[in-house]
């Protein structure tokens, strides 16, 4: 009885250690798939947006500065915390 339990300490974490490779290498293998999937679809998008900035360039030229404008507040804003601390 005590060599069974012995040989089922052993062989549990060698095959937990082995199921551990096969789900990181499956999980990057699904990832990788993911990532190509979506790649079409966002190009797709980018152009589209392209698109939408060549039809209503004013529109566009707002959007900009105003994100410009929090991007600009956002980095006086964290220079000041920095420099605070």
């Amino acid at each position: 009885m005590l060599v069974y339990m012995e040989i089922i300490s052993y062989i549990s974490p060698v095959i937990m250690r082995d199921m551990r490779d096969k789900l990181y290498s499956v999980g990057l293998i699904l990832l990788l798939i993911g990532i190509v999937a979506v790649i079409p679809y966002l190009i797709k998008a980018f152009f589209w947006v392209l698109l939408q900035m060549m039809y209503y360039p004013l529109t566009t030229m707002i959007i900009l500065v105003n994100l410009g404008l929090w991007n600009y507040l956002y980095i006086r804003y964290t220079e000041k915390s920095k420099n605070k601390c």
